[in-house]
């Protein structure tokens, strides 16, 4: 597994039967062995089998003290009578069951903490709260959150795939085993570390030469010898030459933890368009809560603009006649063109 320094959540994919559900309780249990005063809770999923044949899922607690327990997921000769489910496969989905376990335990999460959740998959995404609840465990500081996902796209799955504060792991038969489990909990542990210590600085440091109200204060610029304190670095804040202290252009002011963020990029959450890159041409649309470019869809997806396209790191203007493409999605809409041999044509 490639080591990746801006990380801090973890993913967990593979082929459904590869032991994604054991390495993720397996990891939780090294954790509150290894790292007791770290608090860990969250839920997992488990095979219900009758005669050797397997009818259905439950969903349960980690917390053995207090463990709780409830179906998920049967078929339909074990399903309850006289009620319409969602259906997956073969599968009646309960998801008042799952609510009410799986939502009073998520919501009961403080920092810090590691949450364990297998899975964030079709069956748990019928729950809307669910969703909402798993993008605000993502944006919480000093919250590390190790998570199943399934190996097929998902559309909400794949927004959460493809943030830059999430790594990624598939499991094999060929790389699952104890040595997987110790370089695992070696990641998290050091996620959680470098987590904790930022918001303690922060919260320490909360006071010194931050942004007060909406105005900015004063501070010492080299080149002009005004008399005033310097900006304080450790939260992230420059001394401007309107000799006041600011966040660099990349990145915004966060008002609930008084420190400079790297501004959101694509398909990150955000609460206005300050928040998002604009030198990606991101902006914060009104669907709520979506990094953006300068037009949106009718859900939760990023995108771009009438003939603009997203080139992997930015919206960009689709190519004219003889402009080099990847695709056809890449090439002018109103000629319209299309993408042959690497080039746009008629």
């Amino acid at each position: 597994m490639a080591s990746t320094t801006n990380t801090r959540h973890l993913l967990i994919t593979g082929s459904p039967g590869v032991g994604k559900t054991t390495l993720l309780c397996r990891l939780c249990e090294l954790v509150k062995k290894t790292y007791p005063d770290i608090v860990c809770n969250g839920f997992y999923t488990k095979e219900v089998r009758e005669h050797g044949f397997r009818i259905g899922f439950d969903v349960i607690s980690i917390d053995q003290i207090q463990q709780q327990r409830s179906e998920l997921a049967r078929i339909d000769k074990y399903s309850h009578g006289g009620c319409r489910h969602p259906r997956i496969g073969q599968y009646n989905v309960f998801v008042e069951n799952f609510e009410q376990i799986a939502i009073p335990i998520l919501n009961s999460i403080q920092p810090p903490c590691i949450c364990f959740i297998d899975e964030i998959g079709k069956m748990e995404l019928f729950s809307e709260k669910f969703k909402q609840i798993i993008h605000s465990i993502i944006e919480q500081d000093n919250i590390i959150l190790v998570a199943t996902i399934p190996i097929k796209p998902v559309a909400f799955v794949d927004r959460i795939r493809i943030r830059r504060d999430c790594q990624l792991l598939t499991v094999t038969k060929e790389n699952r085993g104890s040595n997987l489990e110790i370089d695992l909990l070696a990641k998290i542990k050091h996620s959680y570390d470098i987590q904790y210590v930022r918001v303690q600085q922060v919260n320490t440091g909360i006071q010194r030469h931050a942004v007060i109200g909406q105005g900015w204060q004063t501070c010492n610029n080299l080149t002009s010898g005004a008399s005033a304190l310097p900006c304080d670095q450790t939260l992230g804040l420059s001394c401007y030459s309107n000799f006041s202290c600011q966040c660099a252009s990349t990145m915004y002011w966060d008002r609930n933890y008084l420190i400079c963020q790297t501004k959101k990029l694509y398909t990150d959450i955000c609460d206005g368009n300050f928040y998002c890159n604009e030198t990606l041409n991101l902006i914060c649309p009104t669907v709520p809560n979506t990094c953006n470019c300068p037009t949106f869809s009718s859900d939760y997806t990023c995108d771009c603009q009438p003939n603009w396209f997203y080139d992997g790191i930015r919206c960009v203007n689709r190519k004219s006649i003889n402009g080099t493409c990847p695709g056809s999605y890449a090439c002018d809409i109103y000629t319209p063109l299309v993408c042959a041999y690497g080039v746009c044509t008629w």
